[in-house]
């Protein structure tokens, strides 16, 4: 492991409704595609030139990739292993709902990923894309859930992870240790 950018796709109808979305295709609001537009106005300025843009298959990722790619260029490629965790039947679902789930029947939703299946998916995932593009500066735009397994590996709290902000994440070269996880800028 190395380092590399990392953006949360920009704010979606189920983000701003507070429902659980997991693997559910949906796009951006217009306040998801302004962040968007700022985080490329981000990139810019601090003069970031990712060589690949990587996104799950979603839609939301897609297109904020996409905004973003307008005037930097860059080879932009979907990869479904970089989706957010499938949450089965709370899909849909108000996250107060779902939360009240999860006190009676545990962390792992019915009929979706588990939440070690979903972790060791987006570890796998990042070891191979980060050694398949290993010369490369890339740009990830994923899901919060995929900040936040990644980041789970390295035992690392962390804040909420923002729509639409730009991150910094640095591993040792070993990828044993998580040296940076820098909000680069808002």
């Amino acid at each position: 492991m190395r380092s590399f950018y990392m953006v949360r796709h920009g704010e979606t109808t189920t983000n701003l409704d507070k429902i659980a979305t997991g693997q559910m295709d949906v796009l951006l609001t217009p306040k998801g595609i302004e962040q968007a537009e700022k985080c490329r106005k981000v990139i810019d300025a601090h003069s970031i030139h990712p060589d690949i843009i990587l996104c799950s298959g979603l839609q939301r990722t897609k297109q904020t990739a996409e905004i973003i790619n307008k005037e930097i260029k860059s080879p932009l490629h979907q990869h479904s292993e970089l989706n957010e965790q499938s949450y089965g039947d709370w899909e849909g679902q108000e996250w107060a709902d779902v939360h009240l789930e999860i006190e009676k029947y545990g962390e792992n939703p019915i009929n979706g990923e588990t939440k070690i299946e979903f972790i060791e998916r987006i570890v796998s995932a990042f070891e191979k894309l980060l050694c398949h593009y290993d010369e490369e500066t890339i740009l990830f735009v994923t899901h919060a859930g995929v900040f936040e397994a990644l980041l789970s590996k390295y035992k690392y709290r962390h804040e909420k992870i923002k729509n639409g902000v730009l991150y910094y994440i640095q591993f040792s070269e070993s990828g044993d240790e998580l040296l940076n996880f820098d909000l680069v800028s808002e």
